[in-house]
């Protein structure tokens, strides 16, 4: 499924024939590249264009995964189209092999909800790697609730595909097509291995983020989105904390998705690490817990982390526990009576800080009128 890439040109060099997407960038591979064109330009078993795009791929080796694994699966592509998928499938293993470094990195591989997770499995499956294919299909269908009907239905063929060991490749339209010749019996059956399998699933443990990124993926809205969008696709409570611990984006939107793990953040909110504790406090304020009642009923433990915040020595944190804390009554009134007796115990405090003092005494309103 091409779903990773735009048409990208490749530029060459009139006089040494160096091969790159911008010829003026200095890439961090390049004296390792540029020792490597010449072999793999005559590997005749790769179409022509094909070996271009691996040349490219090696300028990204041990520096940028995402890059030289999408440089890599177009290689695969190219060969596939021209009918030789047994040259395509080692080239589309190291496309995979590098874009699961990239998505432990934390990157969305596309800007589409679940398509990191379908790409995997793809780029795998049609790579013969069944196991791996699994485990991304897998990854991608556990919350499959939260996507729409043809993200599900594309999803659910593929793991069709790779529990069948069918290595062949297809495109959207042909596992939409698929999906609607599954029989009842059949996807109740891709349910319950997916139940099943969900359980054995390792936790995603973040890979640190590598220094050099291509010029054309480096934009900060870019790069926002991405975080926003693997994180929806991602987070679990296990890698919560990660993601907190390192200020990225996302987590928010990941909650929205899905509102059970809002506990865990409330829990996070007093950490014993100070920039997790930062980031979570910093996630939940100034946001709008529309969220079914009744969500913190039996997570008392949470709420609680949160209001030990309002005896924090950081005004800051205060001010944006209390402004949290008061959002929350909307959401658990039976927290009203702890975040009254909390922001009281604080108040004194802050006598001489008529900002924090206004948070906290305008959180002790709502919590009264609130019972």
């Amino acid at each position: 499924m091409s779903l990773l890439l735009d048409e990208e040109t490749i530029e060459e060099c009139a006089s040494c024939g160096h091969l790159a997407p911008i010829l003026s960038v200095p890439y961090p591979r390049l004296e390792h590249a540029i020792e490597a064109r010449r072999d793999i330009l005559a590997r005749r078993e790769h179409v022509p264009e094909a070996r271009r795009c691996l040349a490219v791929a090696n300028l990204f080796v041990g520096a940028d995964p995402r890059e030289e694994g999408r440089w890599a699966l177009r290689a695969a592509w190219l060969d596939e189209g021209a009918g030789s998928p047994k040259t395509a499938r080692p080239t589309r293993l190291r496309a995979g092999a590098s874009l699961e470094e990239a998505s432990r990195e934390g990157y969305a591989l596309a800007p589409a909800r679940l398509a990191t997770s379908l790409i995997l499995a793809e780029t795998f499956r049609a790579g013969g790697d069944f196991d791996r294919a699994l485990e991304h299909a897998v990854r991608g269908l556990r919350f499959a609730s939260s996507c729409g009907t043809r993200e599900r239905a594309i999803l659910f063929y593929e793991l069709d595909c790779v529990l069948e060991r069918r290595a062949a490749t297809i495109t959207r339209s042909e596992a939409l097509a698929g999906f609607g010749t599954l029989t009842p019996e059949r996807r109740a059956e891709l349910v319950r291995t997916l139940q099943s399998a969900v359980g054995e699933l390792t936790p995603l443990t973040l890979l640190p983020r590598g220094t050099f990124r291509h010029p054309s993926l480096r934009t900060y809205a870019t790069l926002s989105r991405e975080a926003v969008v693997f994180a929806q696709d991602y987070m679990d409570v296990e890698l919560m904390i990660p993601l907190l611990r390192e200020g990225r984006m996302g987590v928010w939107e990941a909650i929205r998705v899905r509102p059970h793990f809002l506990p865990a953040l409330l829990r996070a909110c007093d950490h014993p690490d100070a920039r997790v504790r930062e980031h979570a406090l910093a996630a939940l304020y100034e946001k709008t817990f529309s969220f079914e009642a009744g969500l913190l009923g039996e997570q008392g433990d949470a709420v609680a982390a949160l209001l030990r915040r309002l005896g924090d020595n950081d005004e800051k944190a205060v001010r944006s526990a209390g402004a949290i804390a008061r959002e929350l009554l909307l959401l658990e009134a039976s927290m009203a009576a702890g975040a009254a007796a909390a922001a009281r115990a604080a108040l004194p405090r802050w006598a001489a800080d008529l900002s924090t003092t206004g948070v906290l005494e305008r959180l002790i309103e709502s919590a009264e009128s609130s019972r």
